[in-house]
């Protein structure tokens, strides 16, 4: 960690399907160019381009976010699952707080770093499994394979 409180990160939490299948890949680092997607600090953006015809991938959010929620930085789904954050969250229970202040939610993300550096907490995506969730998953994958439209509809069917 640097003086400033920022984290210094050298690759991404990445699934492997945002990574690609190509195990030589070239990735561009801009430190501190955007901001998280999630809790709006600055954050190191990774940019890549996975296959020869594919489009260039980047992450949108920061690395503490992703840590905090066992996610993607690229795609924001589960890295255990492959669902998406919202639907496991859903199944689970557990719903995220959301506060509408900028300050409250400087302070909420601060808090989080803190505690992930001193190992006084775990991530909320890490979890037991679950059979709704192995289900969902199963249900999810078979969906995608055949259109995003039955994703969607089958994600409502399982969740409350």
């Amino acid at each position: 960690m640097s003086q400033s409180g920022r984290t210094e990160q050298d690759f991404p939490i990445v699934c492997e399907t945002c990574l690609g299948p190509n195990p030589y890949v070239r990735m561009q680092k801009a430190p501190m160019s955007k901001e998280c997607k999630v809790c709006s600090r600055p954050m190191t953006v990774f940019r890549w381009k996975p296959g020869s015809d594919a489009r260039y991938k980047q992450t949108v959010a920061c690395q503490v976010c992703a840590k905090l929620k066992n996610v993607c930085q690229v795609c924001l789904f589960d890295l255990q699952y492959g669902l998406p954050v919202g639907a496991r969250d859903s199944i689970l229970g557990t719903a995220a707080s959301t506060s509408n202040s900028f300050v409250n939610q400087q302070y909420i993300a601060e808090q989080q770093q803190k505690a992930l550096e001193e190992g006084t907490t775990e991530s909320t995506g890490v979890v037991a499994t679950n059979e709704d969730l192995l289900r969902a998953a199963r249900t999810a994958y078979v969906a995608s394979t055949h259109s995003h439209f039955q994703l969607y509809i089958s994600c409502f069917s399982l969740c409350p």
